[in-house]
């Protein structure tokens, strides 16, 4: 069929030449027939050669999701998930399937603890790689002191206009921090003279949160 003759063009090509699209055709033609193991070790193949970080990532979904839905190996599938936030860790990250996987075999704690190892590694991304772990250790692990932590250092580096930005004030709206929220505002408003007034954002987070 298609997907034979696929693998066999591709095969005749030396593995050198190959590039991270011929990994993923052979990963396409394998999975077609069934051939689930060859399709990850194809897939790992691909992601080593891919140049682009949210290539990788979603390729490791890819693999991540084989791994457990057809070869019952829950484990690597929360590895190939955790590499996959490191790669390009954002709050899209966590869709529902992978919430779903996460849960049903307890990764949670492994995720977060790989994030945390990428983020001594100093790779350039590390505020994203804290808002990944303060939204880990909010929603999943329950724990608001360290989500707050993880935010506040991921702060230094986030702007108000930013997505990420946003999503730090909503989740603080959320937790009823409005002291720390207010005291964000302070920061930010110090250095953008065009933001709403810092006095009026601060009254009013003070308000909701009870204060006098």
């Amino acid at each position: 069929g298609r997907a034979q003759l696929c693998i066999d063009r591709v095969s005749e090509l030396p593995e050198p030449q190959r590039t991270s699209a011929h990994w993923c055709l052979l990963a396409d033609a394998h999975e077609a027939q069934g051939d689930w193991e060859d399709a990850v070790r194809a897939l790992e193949r691909a992601i080593l050669l891919s140049p682009d970080a949210d290539g990788r990532s979603a390729l490791g979904l890819r693999r991540a999701l084989i791994l457990d839905g057809e070869l019952g190996l829950g484990d690597l599938a929360i590895d190939a998930i955790a590499q996959s936030v490191v790669d390009s860790p954002s709050p899209a990250s966590f869709s529902d399937v992978v919430r779903d996987l996460l849960n049903r075999h307890g990764g949670w704690r492994v995720v977060a603890q790989q994030l945390k190892e990428a983020e001594g590694r100093k790779t350039g991304n590390e505020g994203a790689l804290r808002m990944c772990l303060a939204l880990i250790y909010s929603d999943a692990l329950g724990s608001t002191n360290a989500a707050e932590a993880f935010w506040a250092q991921a702060g230094t580096e986030l702007r108000p206009e930013s997505y990420e930005g946003e999503l730090f004030c909503l989740w603080l709206e959320a937790q009823g921090r409005w002291e720390t929220l207010g005291g964000l505002y302070d920061g930010w408003n110090l250095e953008k003279e065009d933001a709403p007034s810092s006095m009026e954002l601060r009254a009013l987070s003070l308000e909701r949160a009870g204060a006098p």
